[in-house]
């Protein structure tokens, strides 16, 4: 799988391999971030859109239906009877919505409603009102209202994740692609920060349904978020009204949603998902669990607040219970960590970079890392050599040219251009 960009963040184009561990290292300010967050975007908002798409539809149809009736009774003549045939509909659009039935049948249905919808506005001409009756035609066409609903997730992500502000400094026009040897998955276009068109090409199952490469995807930006949870999760108990002017990343959201909340139909814990478990709790002598929607950290039988561990052991704990509750556990799933090495040091470099890679080795976890450590760059490399995933490791460099502009370069046969990057500040001071 391969990510593509074009003008977006510092990368006026950029091709990212997705086969297995992926490393992007670079000094601070060349755009490695970027990229990360894109990828997170565009798999959430999908995956989103997916869940919520028929409440979507819904509430998309019920705020059409009100201001049409609106219209209707300032604009036109319109009848008790009218308002009654109307409402009738309605009740069957909204059923149609809601049921789960064959293609066929939903085809056959829809047809339908269609041809309900134009008996009762053929009496009327008003150019506004058939922009109404097209965004209804659109709800009712299952392929168009769904690529509608996930430009629209897209977009708010792109408001949460980036405050909007995607695209290359000095363009009005960008592009991001998913796709694989076989082809295109995603394809979406922005114009001014707004995304423009969302195409998908993936493929369907027998039932029309249609298959995903990933259904989930974390980005872990700093442990600073396991202290700040408390925080966060009170945000829960403001009014709806007020909740939504209090805006923070959708990717913390979502960590810190996977920190204390196992995953619904949680699946049996595999073995191999226990053996790295297991691997954590030794190295940070204790273990992590929840305990009335608070994280605890419980070393030699003693149970520990948060805010009393160190952000070293706070790194391996957000991983250990992404694990633990199902969220980090097979080829579906993409993990992207974001400068793990800030609150470790260096022989722990080599220790999470050890652990990322048996995630990917034992489970089958894609995993996306950030960084500008040395040392977990050639940790990464010697540990999936050892554990047979060097041909899926892929390692970039991203050089930066201006001030607003880096250029991303395969470095998997020179490595040595990452390594000069990363560590001539330390000759400079050693004489």
């Amino acid at each position: 799988m391969k990510l593509i960009v074009e003008n977006i963040g510092m990368f006026e184009k950029a091709e990212l391999n997705l086969d297995g561990i992926t490393v992007i290292a670079g000094e601070n300010d060349s755009g490695k971030s970027t990229l990360g967050k894109v990828l997170f975007s565009l798999i959430k908002a999908d995956n989103i859109a997916r869940f919520g798409f028929k409440g979507y539809r819904v509430n998309k149809f019920q705020s059409l239906f009100n201001k049409i009736i609106g219209f209707l009774k300032v604009h036109e003549k319109f009848s008790l009877e009218d308002e009654k045939e109307l409402n009738n509909l309605a009740r069957g659009v909204i059923k149609f919505l809601k049921e789960k039935t064959s293609r066929k049948e939903r085809e056959v249905k829809r047809e339908e409603l269609l041809k309900k919808l134009e008996e009762i506005f053929r009496q009327f001409e008003n150019r506004q009102l058939k922009v109404f009756i097209q965004e209804i035609e659109d709800i009712l066409d299952d392929n168009k209202a769904f690529l509608i609903s996930r430009r629209i997730e897209f977009e708010k992500q792109l408001k949460f994740n980036f405050e909007g502000d995607v695209l290359r400094e000095g363009c009005d026009s960008g592009k991001i692609i998913i796709e694989t040897p076989v082809g295109k998955l995603y394809e979406v276009k922005l114009k001014k920060n707004r995304v423009f068109e969302f195409r998908d090409f993936l493929p369907k199952d027998p039932m029309g349904r249609r298959v995903r490469p990933l259904v989930d995807v974390t980005l872990v930006e700093s442990p600073v978020v396991m202290t700040l949870i408390s925080f966060f999760e009170s945000l829960n108990l403001v009014p709806e009204e007020y909740r939504k002017e209090i805006k923070y990343p959708n990717m913390i959201r979502d960590v810190i949603r996977k920190l204390v909340h196992e995953k619904q139909n949680m699946f049996l814990r595999s073995q191999d998902v226990q053996e790295i478990l297991e691997f954590i709790e030794s190295l940070v002598a204790g273990r992590f669990f929840i305990s009335e929607n608070k994280i605890l950290f419980n070393r030699e039988g003693r149970n520990f607040e948060l805010v009393n561990v160190a952000m070293g052991i706070k790194s391996f704990g957000i991983i250990y219970l992404l694990l633990k509750h199902g969220y980090v556990r097979d080829f579906s799933t993409l993990l992207i960590v974001d400068e793990p090495e800030v609150h470790l040091h260096p022989k722990w470099h080599l220790t999470y970079a050890k652990l990322l890679v048996k995630i990917h080795a034992k489970l089958g976890c894609l995993v996306v890392i950030n960084t500008h450590s040395p040392y977990i760059v050639q940790a990464i490399r010697k540990y999936a050599y050892e554990d047979g995933c060097l041909e899926k490791t892929n390692f970039y460099f991203a050089k930066k040219k201006t001030s607003f502009l880096s250029e991303l370069l395969l470095a998997n046969n020179n490595l040595n251009m990452i390594f000069e990057s990363l560590t001539y500040p330390i000759e400079e001071v050693i004489s």
